[in-house]
């Protein structure tokens, strides 16, 4: 059983990292868009997807505290 937590959080762990790696370049690419391109084109799907990501290693976050305090 202790195995499988500390899978879980290594596994959460790395979700985490990839989707806040994700958001940056994602928040890189509404930057590139806004400013060097000058247009507002699919901002709003941007934007959803940067808060898509945001929201999803949030909650990992909060998983993977409470598989910690489970141990």
């Amino acid at each position: 059983m202790q195995e499988i937590v500390e899978k879980k959080i290594a596994d959460y762990k790395r979700f985490i990292f990839v989707l806040l790696i994700l958001s940056s370049y994602l928040y890189a690419g509404l930057l590139i868009q806004v400013f060097a391109h000058q247009t507002l084109n699919h901002i709003a799907f941007i934007l959803a997807l940067l808060a898509f990501c945001l929201l999803g290693s949030f909650t990992l976050t909060l998983r993977l505290a409470k598989l910690r305090t489970q141990e």
